[in-house]
C-alpha cells in the first residue's frame, strides 16, 4: 500500500548510517524499545525518525511514530508504522 512515502532497507544503505545494530540486534527487537527507521519520499528527501514498537509478530512490527516529521500531509507524531528488521537504522539506548 502507498501511504506516500518507502521504508528503507537500512542493511542496503549502510554507508550512509552510521554503523547500523548488528542483524541479531534487529531480529530481536521487543516491545517498547526505539527504533530509528529511514522513509523516503517522492520529492526525494530521506527523514530519519524514532518509532516505539508497539507489537512484534513472526518478523514483523508495528509502532508508533514518536518523531514530528516534516512530511506532516503525510503523516504525524503518534501514526501507526509497520516495519520489518530490515528497515531499522538505530535502536535507542538509554546512557
Amino acid at each position: 500500500m502507498n501511504h506516500g512515502y518507502e521504508l528503507l532497507n537500512a542493511g542496503a544503505r549502510k554507508s550512509e548510517t552510521f554503523g547500523i545494530p548488528h542483524v541479531i540486534e534487529r531480529h530481536n527487537l521487543r516491545v517498547g524499545q526505539i527504533v530509528k527507521l529511514l522513509f523516503s519520499f517522492p520529492d526525494g528527501p530521506v527523514e530519519r525518525m524514532w518509532v516505539e514498537i508497539t507489537s512484534v509478530s513472526n518478523g514483523s512490527c508495528c509502532g508508533k511514530l514518536s518523531s514530528h516529521p516534516l512530511h506532516r500531509d503525510i503523516f504525524q507524531a503518534g501514526d501507526t508504522i509497520d516495519f520489518k528488521a530490515e528497515h531499522v537504522a538505530s535502536i535507542w539506548v538509554d546512557a
